[in-house]
């Protein structure tokens, strides 16, 4: 596929690309936030394991809209800069690949209920060292917005920011975890940034004129 695209499919990829930030929200924080909670809301993980069976479900869909996600912002932005564009898709995808192979603990879980406290624990600590690498996708697709001059000037700087959260907050859960729950308010900046990026790119793009090399 030749890197030069005309205004068209960028366009399309970046419509694609914020339709699938969109599933990866709303089935990811359904998921954390809702499902997970309500299933492990009882001492007795089977009176409930139904909500944490469709939690996994909602977690596949999110990994795989992700690795989407990954493809389509590389094809989108690497005539921005291809090195980092490349690299921000590969931490994408091995964030992606962490995470997917962390649900297996949950899986675990559903199957030795009598253990799930612990297996539940290795399963965000799984989603925590996932998110280590995504902290470094979001800082490379900070730089590549940047470079793009597209996006409001807010933007880049909100990516940046959500990044050291997650970096930040990752780290803590995973070597300190007394203090993590300190670091639990400031993942609202994470929601904002990557919600004004799924945004930009369904809706705050379409100003861009004639075909981007």
């Amino acid at each position: 596929m030749p890197h030069t695209l005309t205004i068209t499919t960028r366009h399309n990829l970046m419509i694609a690309a914020g339709v699938a930030y969109l599933v990866i929200i709303f089935f990811g924080i359904s998921a954390d936030m809702v499902l997970r909670p309500m299933a492990l809301a009882t001492a007795d993980l089977t009176e409930r394991v139904g909500y944490l069976r469709l939690g996994l479900v909602f977690d596949a869909l999110m990994v795989a809209a992700d690795a989407a996600l990954a493809i389509l912002l590389f094809l989108a932005f690497r005539h921005v800069s291809p090195n980092e564009a490349l690299a921000a898709m590969i931490f994408r995808l091995i964030q992606g690949g962490i995470i997917g192979a962390s649900l297996m603990a949950q899986i675990a879980a559903i199957h030795l209920p009598e253990q799930a406290p612990v297996l539940m624990a290795i399963g965000a600590d799984g989603y925590d060292l996932g998110l280590l690498f995504f902290a470094v996708n979001t800082v490379l697709m900070a730089r590549i917005l940047c470079h793009s001059g597209l996006t409001p000037k807010w933007l880049p700087p909100a990516l940046f920011g959500a990044a050291v959260v997650y970096a930040v907050g990752s780290l803590s859960a995973l070597l300190a975890p007394a203090v993590a729950d300190l670091i639990e308010p400031a993942y609202v900046l994470p929601l904002i940034a990557e919600t004004g990026f799924c945004l930009w790119l369904l809706f705050g793009h379409r100003n861009m004129r004639g075909a981007v090399a």
